[in-house]
């Protein structure tokens, strides 16, 4: 999986196993709850073929907002902006 992690003054970008970007998600939404961390934004993406995608990604840093890819599903697997409201709404 792709993370993009955005939280404070750093930005991270790494391919993770499904359980690291399980751990992520999981403190991604706590976050959210707090005062500190409630602009922090996380963003998972299921990636199909790991060394193919990092080259695309390489040659274009853009690739990641791609409207259609066959190396990653283009669509978020997991993404702040789509959780930050449910945890508003609670």
């Amino acid at each position: 999986l792709k993370i993009h992690n955005k939280s404070g003054s750093s930005k991270t970008m790494k391919l993770v196993d499904q359980n690291s970007a399980e751990k992520l998600i999981k403190r991604n939404k706590m976050e959210l709850r707090s005062t500190t961390g409630k602009f922090n934004e996380l963003k998972v993406w299921e990636v199909y073929d790991a060394s193919k995608f990092m080259r695309a990604q390489l040659a274009d840093s853009n690739y990641i907002h791609s409207t259609s890819s066959e190396l990653f599903n283009v669509k978020p697997y997991y993404s702040t902006t789509d959780n930050r409201v449910a945890v508003q709404l609670k």
